[in-house]
């Protein structure tokens, strides 16, 4: 084999290793595409509580002084919603989801964040909340396992956190467990 022979069939093995690395990263650089331009929502549903400054008070773990609000003043469910894609999205409705996957919509939340109803837009990175007033006598609250929002293209993300479970104990027979503040 001769000099010539040789460095073309070596530059023929590193035109083969480039290539197939290039493919390997187009590849990965398309999901990652298709990945960030996906409608993204992070949902998460709290208890609210109002405060003596007016604002609201919003909590992911139950604690004393979560149940403490909760005997004393109006009591609110509060569905947290994070725009975590690249795109802008337009949710159109919140809700509970029963036991059996039924979607149970809120016909009119107390309020909406950062505006006044819906639809709620929310750019990239962005987040609003959407409230509903929860009475400790409401037995319908003990049907329900997590909180979904839908956004105008139908797209349904659910939710839920510690505070639901430790919710529904405390309304009903159950003992609430500690959290964090």
């Amino acid at each position: 084999m001769s000099n010539l022979e040789i460095i073309t069939l070596l530059s023929a093995i590193i035109g083969m290793v480039t290539g197939i690395g290039g493919l390997y990263l187009g590849i990965a650089n398309h999901t990652q595409q298709k990945k960030l331009s996906a409608p993204n929502l992070r949902v998460l549903p709290k208890l609210a509580f109002p405060d003596p400054m007016d604002a609201m008070v919003c909590k992911t773990y139950f604690s004393e002084r979560v149940a403490e609000a909760v005997k004393t003043l109006k009591t609110f469910v509060c569905i947290d919603i994070t725009n975590i894609g690249a795109t802008k999205q337009t949710v159109m409705e919140v809700g509970f989801i029963n036991y059996e996957g039924e979607q149970v919509p809120w016909r009119e939340p107390y309020c909406i964040e950062p505006v006044e109803r819906f639809p709620l837009v929310l750019a990239p990175n962005e987040r609003g909340a959407a409230y509903i007033i929860v009475c400790r006598s409401l037995e319908n609250i003990k049907l329900y396992k997590e909180v979904y929002v839908k956004t105008d293209c139908g797209i349904i993300f659910k939710g839920t956190s510690p505070i639901m479970d430790d919710f529904l104990e405390h309304i009903g027979e159950g003992k609430p467990k500690q959290g964090i503040l």
